[in-house]
């Protein structure tokens, strides 16, 4: 017959009462209860780890003898879950206070209920300075616990949440009249205690991209507040992805330097950033047809070199950088007064081109397995 255990978990600094009256209460819904006393290096505790052990062992133990009910004293660091998995828990017993305890402890039981590896492979995450709040909090994590490898740009930085508050309502006022008040209401922190506030996600590996900082991201922003560091959690990386990463850093530098596809790309973000960085246009339409023709036979000897079948560092020619290909379609008229026609066959042309910046980060992936296949120790 299955026994069912109970894992009951605590800092018991120190134990009351109200510790013994769970303990009782629990020991009649199970076979046997783990008491799991937690530890963690940044608390200063009122007794001494030794000390609450002691006082458990000592008021427990007739509580054993008068329920019938084995107990089990343990103590853990890191995640509860994992502890209650640990000790063969099947059930975790938490003592509630008030309403709010209750309504915290039902959002626990819905996402441990939900809790699993969904995938235990491999695994890669780009980001761009587009990438925002849930996107830079799942890079963060993956990051953080040496999941998988983050690659791209540093992301957007926005780690703060905001809230509308209606004046009017608050004032019990009849008429709009007072508008409304955005408050930033609570920010983001990763376990490592840093904030992705104004920072964002800094990959692990970088990739060129079109995306200015002053332009775009958090820190384009007047008033965004600044970045700042709280006090680390106690957490367990649960793979070993960041030792290979200098070595994957490396293997990058050395394909892409091969690479035409992606020394184009990087010729165009260059080209971009000189361009956004230009304060000054010629009125002048000689020197402005000048320009324009110049860049016309830089893509026309481009598209040449790929239609001749320019080999790559994989071996394949590829066609222009979406960058560059859409400065083709500058003929100087708004979106609504060319064709229909000529505007579909344009987007799907742009779809047929190849991603050089999702192609380097699968090489990438591929780098990674080849220097982890041995211990395959990715989760």
């Amino acid at each position: 017959m299955t026994r069912l255990v109970g894992f009951y978990p605590g800092s018991f600094d120190p134990l009351t009462n109200g510790h013994l009256d769970v303990i009782e209460r629990a020991c009649k819904l199970v076979d046997k209860l783990v008491i799991g006393v937690g530890t963690h290096h940044s608390k200063k505790p009122m007794f001494s780890h030794d000390d609450r052990l002691a006082l458990l062992r000592a008021a427990l133990e007739p509580v054993g003898k008068r329920t019938e009910t084995e107990i089990d004293i343990v103590d853990f660091a890191g995640l509860m879950v994992a502890a209650a998995r640990q000790n063969g828990a099947k059930l975790i017993i938490r003592g509630l206070r008030d309403t709010t305890d209750y309504n915290f402890e039902m959002q626990m039981v819905g996402m441990n209920a939900q809790a699993r590896v969904a995938w235990d492979g491999p695994l890669g995450v780009l980001i761009n300075k587009r990438s925002a709040s849930a996107s830079e909090i799942f890079a963060a994590a993956i990051q953080d616990y040496g999941r998988g490898v983050v690659m791209g740009q540093a992301s957007f930085g926005k780690g703060t949440v905001q809230s509308m508050i209606d004046l009017d309502a608050l004032a019990q006022s009849d008429k709009p009249q007072l508008g409304e008040l955005k408050m930033t209401v609570a920010q983001f922190f990763r376990v490592s205690g840093d904030t992705t506030q104004l920072k964002g996600v800094v990959p692990d590996i970088g990739f060129p991209g079109s995306f200015d900082e002053g332009v775009t991201g958090e820190s384009s922003f007047d008033n965004a507040l600044p970045w700042t560091k709280i006090m680390a959690v106690y957490y367990a990386p649960s793979a070993n992805v960041k030792t290979i990463v200098p070595s994957l850093a490396e293997k990058h530098v050395l394909r892409t330097q091969l690479d035409a596809d992606f020394k184009r790309l990087q010729e165009d973000m260059a080209e971009v950033k000189r361009l956004r960085d230009t304060k000054e246009i010629s009125l002048n339409e000689a020197q402005r047809r000048q320009e324009r023709l110049a860049r016309a036979a830089q893509l026309a000897a481009r598209q040449a070199d790929t239609h001749t079948g320019s080999p790559s560092a994989s071996g394949a020619s590829v066609p222009l950088p979406q960058e560059a290909s859409s400065t083709a379609l500058d003929d100087g008229m708004l979106p609504s007064e060319r064709s229909f026609t000529q505007e579909l066959r344009a987007e799907k042309s742009m779809k047929s081109l190849k991603d050089i910046v999702l192609i380097e980060a699968t090489r990438i992936m591929n780098d990674a397995i080849g220097l982890l296949r041995p211990k395959m120790s990715w989760s």
